[in-house]
Parts: structure tokens; sequence; C-alpha cells
């Protein structure tokens, strides 16, 4: 897992540092604008502990990715790595505005920011229970023309091998953790409310995993990018391999 990651977060970074030099760039402004401005003492001393604030708080996040990254093998602080996930669902927003304004691709982003988010679950080192862990998928995984709704019960598949949802319950059989299939984004949080895992297995395009990783900030998530052969939405696929590894990784708490 980590040598993907270490080869496709280049984008993700360089972002990162467009939107820290945004970022200082507006601090710095705002600054001179204090020092110029007849303000009262109360109005620059606030403005000024907000501008010290940003600067600490993004010097902190790029000294923390810098170590992170460059020294994949060494043994993360755990509290540094849930306030860097914590950092990453607030600046992401802004990260992503920055691209767009660069006119880079919008998956392109997402899916670079769900790779740096299974990045740094993978360096938490997290263990669980194999009925701990939830598979969710979304239903355009099933074979399009099936007459067998399995939203409500995958168990109403009748295994034909048309489509990859076989290959999921399998799996999922195999481990025993939980499997569920999904028509959008308020069925996902309802099952992953009622369900109740401690650490979830996303199978979703890159716009749904983006904004399911910055949802859902207390479960650890592991997103797979599904493949899309005929297009969004329509009997998609995904590597039941990379699924496989994930539901390991929980399992056995290693890289």
């Amino acid at each position: 897992m980590n040598s993907k990651v270490k080869k496709d977060y280049r984008l993700f970074a360089q972002l990162l540092a467009a939107t820290i030099f945004t970022i200082l760039l507006f601090a710095i402004v705002l600054g001179i604008f204090i020092i110029t401005d007849n303000l009262n003492i109360y109005h620059n001393a606030l403005m000024f502990f907000l501008i010290l604030l940003i600067i600490s708080l993004f010097s902190i996040m790029v000294a923390g990715i810098t170590i992170l990254f460059s020294n994949p093998n060494k043994k993360s602080n755990p509290l540094f790595l849930k306030w860097l996930k914590k950092s990453f669902v607030v600046f992401y927003p802004l990260i992503y505005m920055i691209g767009n304004l660069m006119g880079i691709e919008k998956d392109r982003i997402r899916g670079e920011f769900a790779q740096v988010n299974n990045y740094i679950v993978s360096k938490e080192r997290i263990k669980v229970k194999a009925n701990e862990i939830l598979i969710l998928s979304p239903h355009c995984i099933q074979w399009a023309n099936c007459p067998h709704k399995i939203t409500n019960n995958i168990y109403n598949c009748k295994m034909c091998g048309r489509c990859a949802v076989k290959d999921l319950i399998e799996l999922s059989t195999k481990y025993g953790t939980q499997f569920a299939i999904v028509t959008g984004g308020t069925l996902a949080r309802s099952t992953i409310i009622d369900r109740k895992p401690k650490a979830i297995v996303a199978i979703a395009c890159e716009r749904d995993l983006s904004s399911g990783i910055q949802d859902i900030k207390i479960i650890p998530i592991l997103g797979v990018v599904n493949e899309r052969p005929e297009g969004p939405c329509h009997n998609t696929m995904v590597s039941i391999t990379k699924v496989e590894e994930a539901i390991l990784y929980f399992l056995n708490g290693e890289e």
C-alpha cells in the first residue's frame, strides 16, 4: 500500500504547497493591512492572533507531512496521525478549490486525496475483528439488468458471476466481515450508524470516496476506487485483490 501512495501523492503535495503559499500570501497582506490601518488595539491583537494561528497550523501540517512521507517505515505518533487526518478534512476543500482554479481534473484531486487518506490510515496500524469491518459498496456494482434486488438483502444475489457482487459476498464470507450495498450517501450513513463498524472498506468513485472520508471522521476508512468501463454509475467493477488487501490490513493492523 505504501509504494502506491508514495508514487501517487505528488500532485496532492503540489496542491498543498500552492494552498500554503496562498494562505501565507493572504496572511502577509492581512498583516500589512493591520500595520498600516488605524484600527483599535483589540482589533489589531485579534487579527494578529488569527494570522499567527493560521501560519502555525499550516507549518505543523507541512512539517508533519514531510516527516510522514519522507520516512514511511518510521512509526508515527497516533495523536499526530489523528490530527493530520482532521487537518486534511478541514483544509481539503481549499486544496480542492485551488486545484480547480489550476485546471486540474476534479477526479484526479479526489483520487489523490483518497490515496493520501489510505496512506495515513495504514500508518495508524489499526487492528479490529473481522465482524467489525464493513465492506461498503455502491449499487452500481450490480449488473444493471439483474432482476434481483440486493440493496436490502445482499443474499438475494443468485451468484451468477455477471458482476462483482458474487466475489464480494464470497470475500465477506471468507473473512467474516459485514457487507452492504447502498444506493447513495444517505443510505450509506444510515447503514454505518446501524451496523456500528470500527473500520470501513469503501468502494466508490473518487467523488463519493472523498466526500465519504470527510463525512465519516471518527471511523477509519480505506477507499478502493471502482472501475467504470461503461461510464459512471453503470456496471462498475472493482479490484477484489485491493478490497482483500484492505480487509487484511484491518485484520492484521500492519501495512
